[in-house]
């Protein structure tokens, strides 16, 4: 596994672990502790080398890679294309040489656009629309992917998700929380009209366990969520359940939402939090008989246990 020191890494680990997998991991550190087998590489990039790591290996999962804002001694954008797609490549080209048998690579919902049209889903088989560097390097690592399946015994499963939440996340659902949890006021009323699909951790790590070895889940490409599209304020509005604090409204229209957001340089959020973004799960469910096995209030109920127990409050 690459990856084992981040968010969803440390979580699939712990499965792993409490299944009696026999796991190796990477992690870009010496000082990073994890409990398996670790090889400590310099970087996930181009020019490393795996075959140490990939020696007697039959699955690779591969979690790792490079976000924006993230530190790697590779300039952002380059650092996306260079860790996220060559990088990938790599890995998967050494991978089929030294016969690992199947290949699990995260990519992200991302890659098919940044919003849906009203009544609309994404589904594996759209159009690609990347919108950012990290989304369009996650498609050209996809592409590059199933190009070597094709050459190579190589089984490649390609799972996009849309945003992961749960205990120990520190993305925007960490924002999300300290919002609530600093009463900070919230303009529900305009963010209640569109539709967004959310992966907890617990159904994510449960389906990357279930493409391990099923046979339907190779050489495809396939779409994670909850199956419980929410609005904005609806998520919210969860959170703040799970948490017990009351949240603060503010009577904000959405126009006016919109137009502010944009004077503040906040213009990407609009389509965070504001548009529509569902995912299709459908082909998920019916060709490896999946169904989620968490809801979002249980997810939101442990990530508010995890968050009173921490001090990421501060």
């Amino acid at each position: 596994m690459t990856g084992g020191t981040g968010f969803i890494g440390h979580h699939l680990l712990a499965r792993l672990c409490l299944e009696g997998y026999d796991i190796r991991a990477t992690a870009r550190k010496s000082s990073d502790r994890l409990p398996c087998p670790t090889i400590h590489l310099p970087g996930l990039h181009a020019l490393t080398e795996w075959k140490a790591a990939l020696k007697d290996v039959e699955i690779v999962i591969h979690l790792a890679g490079q976000a924006h804002g993230r530190k790697t001694g590779i300039p952002y954008p380059d650092s996306c294309r260079v860790i996220n797609f060559e990088g990938t490549r790599r890995l998967a080209e050494q991978a089929a040489a030294t016969g690992v048998r199947r290949l699990i690579f995260l990519s992200s919902i991302g890659v098919l656009g940044e919003k849906t049209e009203c009544g609309k889903a994404f589904c594996p088989s759209d159009q690609a629309n990347p919108y950012s560097n990290y989304t369009l390097s996650k498609w050209h690592a996809e592409q590059s992917l199933l190009m070597i399946s094709k050459k190579t015994p190589l089984e490649v499963t390609i799972l996009r998700a849309p945003m992961v939440y749960g205990p120990g996340n520190p993305g925007n659902p960490l924002k999300v929380l300290r919002w609530v949890d600093r009463q900070w006021p919230i303009p529900l009323q305009a963010l209640e009209s569109n539709e967004r699909s959310f992966v907890g951790i617990s159904n994510l790590v449960d389906f990357i366990m279930l493409c391990l070895n099923h046979r339907s889940a190779a050489h495809q490409i396939l779409h994670i969520s909850d199956d419980e599209d929410l609005s904005t304020a609806e998520f919210f509005r969860k959170f703040g359940k799970a948490t017990g604090i009351r949240l603060r409204q503010a009577p904000i229209p959405l126009s006016i939402l919109k137009t502010g957001l944009r004077l503040l340089g906040k213009g990407a959020w609009i389509n965070k939090i504001c548009e529509n973004l569902k995912v299709d799960i459908q082909k998920t469910k019916q060709s490896l008989g999946w169904a989620p096995i968490m809801r979002v209030d249980e997810e939101l109920e442990q990530t508010a246990r995890w968050w009173r127990g921490t001090d990421e409050k501060t």
